[in-house]
């Protein structure tokens, strides 16, 4: 469901490189369905200069889609977070992030309908006003190779998808 601030949040398996632009990224388009057929995403983007190491894991490279930020959440019993702490930010020697760690989205966002198999501003519009059902994630490399250059340093470029966690959600 549509709330203040961010809906969900998708955990992937990023991880710091070397402080504090340096990630290893393997970076995932976000869409969500209500049907399993039409599908409304935001615009994913990569604006690094080409594929080059440096470059690929740069997290300012990047909006948009899910993959960029580790994954906080329980790395160790003394890092106990409550639901609402995931949804909150904080601020450290690596930027500002969710507390938890991973990437969120809002179904608020001027940038969410822009893209998508089936998504115009009518499905748009009933996402935000009545949830979605489905999350489809596709890493982006496989979607489009030449806007979204392949990690040198990934076996099979694909994300690993750890999990998503929704702030709200509501029968159907």
């Amino acid at each position: 469901l549509n709330g203040a601030g961010i809906d969900f949040v998708v955990y992937e398996n990023a991880f710091l490189v070397s402080a504090p632009s340096r990630y290893f990224i393997e970076a995932v388009i976000v869409e969500v369905s209500e049907d399993g057929s039409n599908w409304c995403g935001w615009s994913p983007g990569y604006s690094g200069a080409d594929g080059t190491r440096a470059n690929v894991q740069n997290p300012a490279n990047y909006t948009d889609v899910a993959g960029i930020t580790p994954v906080l959440f329980k790395q160790s019993d003394s890092n106990t977070l409550s639901a609402i702490d995931l949804f909150s930010t904080t601020t450290d020697e690596y930027g500002t992030h969710l507390s938890g760690g991973g990437d969120g989205f809002d179904l608020a966002s001027v940038n969410f309908g822009s893209t998508g198999n089936g998504c115009n501003a009518t499905l748009r519009d009933s996402l935000r006003s009545g949830g979605f059902v489905y999350v489809r994630l596709t890493t982006a490399n496989s979607r489009n190779s030449t806007t979204f250059p392949a990690n040198p340093d990934s076996f099979d470029q694909q994300g690993d998808i750890d999990g998503v966690v929704a702030r709200s959600v509501a029968d159907r």
